[in-house]
């Protein structure tokens, strides 16, 4: 009983990226239905072309499902950034990798702490009596939080809640409380170990205008556009996030993903051997004069 009680828990490694993705004419319906036509096209990832397979897992039919949240690719991140990248602009939020017990939450936040005016009152009673507020903060930025959940046959359910959120402006009204601009997404889907899913279809449009031009006749009637200019800007940006479990069983798991983290930083093991090789500065007894 002791054997089989006493055993290695299991762990998962989490590699996540949140991005933000610019729409253009090409994106014009989203990156699922860009990722989706790529699949429709035939394209699937190889050695020679550079786009993701959707496959079928956990039931889940090939393509995109009306009832699953997402997409399942049968290639890593790096494939589908290098993908969108080439037809827009990508800007990465954050790419952490964490690992995390089976059953067991882990929480990534990368942001600030922003007061909120809560509650303020002052008492009637008293003449000139003090103002007193009650402030509260809340989390903003890129918070993630994922709990794993892995089965004897290798598929790993998923419980993750992202939100990516920052403050819109300082005001609202009458109200000294600020306005936040908020994209959460919260859902429970199941992948096998080494794929990746893809949630995407938080899109944001940002209007922008503005008029500039000379001080007091850019405002004449009729007149006033030969001396002022009129900017109007219309930007399209959708979060996507790319989810992709690992699990490790046992010791030789854990070397096998060590070994691929050391794979892709082999610069970083070539520091120690550029230091040993510069020769030493300064005097080896700092007491001698």
């Amino acid at each position: 009983m002791l054997r089989k009680i006493d055993i290695i828990p299991l762990q998962v490694l989490i590699e996540a990226t949140i991005a933000e993705v610019t729409l253009n004419d090409t994106l014009n319906y989203g990156t699922q239905f860009f990722l989706g036509s790529k699949v429709a096209g035939m394209l699937s990832f190889n050695g020679a072309t550079t786009s993701p397979t959707v496959t079928t897992i956990a039931g889940i039919p090939q393509g995109f499902a009306p009832n699953f949240p997402g997409f399942v690719l049968a290639n890593g991140i790096r494939e589908v950034i290098n993908l969108l990248s080439g037809v827009t602009q990508v800007k990465v939020l954050s790419a952490p990798q964490l690992m995390v017990l089976d059953n067991e939450p882990a929480r990534l936040q990368v942001g600030s702490l922003v007061p909120v005016l809560t509650q303020s009152q002052q008492s009637t009673i008293s003449a000139n009596a003090p103002i007193v507020n009650s402030v509260d903060y809340r989390d903003t930025g890129v918070i993630m939080l994922v709990t794993p959940r892995v089965n004897s046959g290798g598929l790993v359910t998923l419980d993750i809640s992202q939100e990516v959120s920052d403050v819109a402006s300082l005001t609202t009204g009458a109200i000294n409380s600020p306005t936040f601009t908020q994209r959460l997404l919260r859902t429970r889907v199941a992948v096998q170990d080494g794929q990746t899913v893809g949630m995407a279809g938080l899109i944001r449009d940002n209007d922008t205008q503005g008029n500039s031009g000379i001080p007091v006749l850019k405002d004449v009637p009729v007149l006033g556009g030969l001396f002022s200019s009129q900017t109007n800007s219309r930007q399209r940006t959708e979060l996507l996030v790319l989810i992709r479990p690992r699990v490790v069983r046992d010791q030789r798991d854990a070397r096998a993903l060590t070994e691929d983290l050391r794979n892709q930083l082999i610069n970083a093991g070539l520091v120690r051997q550029e230091l040993q090789r510069k020769p030493l500065h300064g005097s080896p007894n700092p007491n001698r004069l």
